[in-house]
């Protein structure tokens, strides 16, 4: 084996990342845009859901009496929240104040209101007394206010004891409530709902007592009733794709699927250029040159050492070997060939053309023999 030293050497520049590899990325990356591109044009743009727009009723009770000056009441008369004596007071009026009220628009609001008094007895009987007639109004507010018959209520009671040979005045309660209905556009859709709030008294004699809510903190609460309503609709709204943590639109998947996949598979067959060009002159060398550029060390000599010399069946096994071991490839120019070396020993790949002479002398020799 003929032993020379290396004269010189040339190193490529190029980047650390062979062309093969970035081809092969870009062909992977552009491959999976594109098929996620495709995924999302066979799906509908758009799907049909559900969608509501949130409206709040309120409301505030109010009642209040004369009574003579010297009274427990004192000069402010009965006001709202105190307990009813009905020896002592005059006439009880009561009113409710309702109001609608949405985030959204509402508009054309009409509806009806009115208030009753219901007693309910504790043997079980129940009877109501009409407190304001039926009045309609227009918008979100309306107001209601009539007469608390306290003397009928009490006798009626006081009926039902006689009747029944019972007191139920300990377990009997007179119920106020107001009976809204109301109609109009929520946001555009149709809101047709109601809102019956109460307010309620333990019977004790002739004593009205407003009752304990329960499970609320604030004793008042009874006196400012509200509820939260919802006025669904179909909507029609871009179909999402789950990817991940990412939910994007479906079109948005189309567009950056299809446009990146082009992209990148664009890149690709512009850096596989010297790979079309490699069929011509220069033949495997320029391919070799296109894919591993950047791990090549161009020698225009070499001294092949005494130790063991592993032929691979072609240049990627080389390349494999090279970036196992994170070596460089020797590329020696005569005779034409590629060389790994690790550890003692030496990969050497060499190339078709130039094995084809040595083919060639080997039969001559062998034909001289």
């Amino acid at each position: 084996m003929d032993r020379t030293h290396v004269s010189e050497t040339e190193t490529s520049q190029e980047p650390a990342f062979t062309r093969l590899e970035t081809i092969t990325a870009c062909a992977v990356v552009g491959v999976l845009a594109l098929a996620l591109g495709l995924i999302a044009l066979a799906m509908p743009s758009t799907e049909a859901g559900h969608a509501s727009a949130t409206y709040r009723q309120s409301g505030h009770f109010r009642y209040a009496a004369t009574a003579p000056t010297d009274s427990v009441y004192g000069t402010a008369g009965l006001v709202t929240g105190e307990p009813i004596l009905g020896d002592v007071v005059g006439p009880v009026t009561a009113s409710f104040d309702y109001r609608v009220a949405s985030t959204a628009t509402a508009e054309h609001l009409r509806g009806t209101i009115r208030m009753i008094a219901t007693v309910h007895t504790a043997g079980g009987l129940t009877r109501e007394f009409p407190m304001a007639d039926t009045a309609s109004f227009a918008g979100p507010h309306a107001r209601v206010s009539g007469v608390l018959p306290v003397d009928a209520l009490v006798a009626y009671i006081r009926k039902v004891e006689a009747s029944t040979g019972g007191t139920g005045f300990t377990t009997s309660t007179v119920v106020v409530t107001p009976r809204v209905k109301v109609r109009g556009n929520v946001d555009g859709h149709r809101l047709a709902t109601s809102f019956a709030p109460s307010l309620s008294f333990d019977v004790d004699g002739t004593t009205l007592r407003p009752s304990e809510p329960s499970g609320v903190s604030d004793p008042r609460a009874a006196l400012e009733p509200a509820k939260n309503g919802k006025v669904g609709y179909p909507v029609t709204r871009a179909k999402t794709m789950s990817l991940l943590i990412l939910h994007p639109a479906a079109g948005t998947v189309r567009i950056a699927g299809l446009g990146l996949g082009v992209l990148f598979v664009l890149v690709g067959l512009w850096l596989a250029r010297p790979l079309w060009r490699s069929g011509g002159a220069g033949g495997e060398a320029a391919r070799i040159r296109a894919l591993y550029g950047s791990r090549l060390v161009d020698v225009r000599s070499l001294s092949l050492p005494e130790s063991p010399v592993a032929d691979v069946a072609g240049m990627e096994a080389l390349a494999e070997i090279a970036k196992r071991y994170e070596s460089m490839i020797l590329h020696a120019t005569e005779p034409e060939a590629y060389l790994v070396w690790d550890n003692g020993m030496l990969y050497r790949y060499r190339p078709v053309t130039e094995l084809r002479p040595l083919a060639r002398r080997a039969g001559h020799a062998a034909r001289e023999a």
